[in-house]
């Protein structure tokens, strides 16, 4: 694939690309709603499934996948961890 500076230069089209990292991951975080207010209080408007944050030192990376049950209830966990940044 051509560089940014090669497209420009040769006049390719930019194509946005998308690769999946994991299924099963609700479309918003476990207690938002898309509605502009954040609703499940962690500060964040709106967040998706799997979001990632950038606060001063640390990166806080949050993910809600979603599955159902036997009976098809929905099922939601939610998973939290930080990433402190150095250097």
């Amino acid at each position: 694939m051509p560089s940014k500076s090669d497209t420009i230069r040769r006049g390719y089209t930019l194509v946005e690309l998308a690769i999946v990292l994991s299924r099963g991951v609700r479309e918003l975080l476990a207690g938002e709603m898309p509605n502009g207010v954040d609703d499940n209080g962690n500060g964040l408007i709106d967040e998706a499934g799997f979001c990632a944050n950038l606060r001063e030192d640390a990166l806080d990376l949050r993910l809600t996948p979603e599955c159902t049950d036997a009976e098809g209830r929905p099922i939601l966990r939610t998973m939290e961890t930080s990433v402190l940044l150095r250097n």
